[in-house]
């Protein structure tokens, strides 16, 4: 009993020395690339015109409380992949974190279905970003949409 207790004791005494602070929710910074693209089932710039707020559970319920959603309407003024440039689109997120959308503002959002003709869902740890932050990568989509044009062409020309 007395070898187990110090090995403990000093551990215990040096933590704090090397422990390293955590946060709650900490997400790797976000990458655009053509997985992302291709993953992706709606890519859009839009203005968020409505909120509704789905609060799941009851307070004591930890996992229903992760639960809490929120289904926001955009108005999407550029359209990159699976939208039209002028419709509504609705997306969920969860809320649990905070980081949900600000009404009248714009973003840019990349979307996925979860399940087979269900909602967009835009991911907290993903590129969804507010519009003013969105530069570096729109000019990766730019450059993809652009390869990916050039490339559609280069098989119409040899389709000939």
């Amino acid at each position: 009993m007395k070898h187990i207790f110090l090995p403990t004791a000093f551990v215990a005494l040096l933590l704090p020395f090397f422990a390293t602070p955590v946060a709650a929710l900490s997400c790797a910074p976000p990458v655009v690339d053509e997985d992302t693209i291709r993953n992706a089932s709606a890519i859009f710039e839009g203005v968020v015109t409505a909120e509704r707020k789905l609060v799941g559970g009851e307070q004591d319920d930890v996992v229903e409380k992760l639960e809490k959603t929120a289904t926001y309407t955009f108005q999407v003024t550029r359209a990159w992949k699976g939208v039209a440039k002028g419709s509504v689109v609705e997306v969920q997120r969860n809320i649990y974190w905070g980081d949900g959308f600000t009404m009248g503002q714009p973003y840019l959002v990349f979307g996925t279905h979860r399940k087979e003709g269900g909602a967009l869902t835009a991911a907290l740890c993903g590129p969804t970003v507010p519009l003013q932050y969105a530069e570096p990568f729109r000019q990766i989509l730019m450059q993809y949409y652009e390869g990916r044009m050039q490339l559609d062409e280069d098989l119409t020309d040899k389709a000939r």
